[in-house]
């Protein structure tokens, strides 16, 4: 019987690390490679950009919360709120572009993106608010609150030296937080796509 080739063992990032500094390499190993854009198919999509901070933050609150961890520290925070942020702009460009509009995402705002979203919403026939519609509001509105521009878990103080000082939370909660609007999102842009644009003029 053919015995099976090994495969070599993978140095850890930290063992590597080590290694370089008893003897530095003489040049850097180009590890990032930008590739044109045609190129980038789904890497290049709003879907794999939510999907991917969306896993991130899923997978690192997992671990917390499985270490018994409750807290939210600020990476947990920003992969979090991003990830929220980038559901709701999507959400807003797939209804602008049926309405061969410019969709109106600048800024980091979460509640001047969830009241556009909404704007869209209306504007395609789709009135409200339904229940989970004003819950994912109240949500959005929340983390609003707390961290109005997206700077707040980014740095520890603002443009003009001053600290935001400390903000305490529930990760249990915040990932519920995130299931919501990141599911009501994805969902309004499927209704979307599978009804098309409901023109109440018509």
């Amino acid at each position: 019987m053919a015995r099976m080739a090994r495969r070599p063992k993978t140095k850890d990032p930290h063992t590597i690390f080590s290694e370089q500094m008893t003897r530095l390499p003489s040049r850097v190993k180009k590890f990032l490679v930008r590739k044109p854009e045609r190129s980038a198919g789904y890497a290049g999509t709003w879907e794999f950009f939510i999907g991917r901070y969306g896993e991130a933050f899923q997978l690192l609150a997992d671990a917390a919360l499985r270490g018994s961890s409750t807290g939210i520290s600020p990476p947990l925070f920003f992969l979090c709120r991003h990830s929220m942020e980038l559901s709701i702009k999507w959400a807003i460009v797939e209804y602008a572009q049926s309405a061969d509009e410019e969709p109106a995402i600048a800024g980091h705002g979460l509640m001047q993106l969830w009241r556009e979203l909404l704007r869209q919403l209306a504007k395609a026939g789709f009135h409200g608010p339904d229940q989970w519609t004003d819950y994912c509001g109240k949500l959005v509105q929340h983390i609003h609150e707390i961290d109005p521009d997206g700077e707040r878990f980014r740095y520890p103080m603002n443009r003009a030296g001053v600290s935001f000082g400390y903000t305490e939370g529930d990760l249990r909660d915040l990932a519920v937080a995130q299931w919501h609007i990141g599911v009501f999102c994805d969902a309004v842009g499927e209704m979307l796509q599978s009804l098309g644009r409901q023109d109440p003029a018509v």
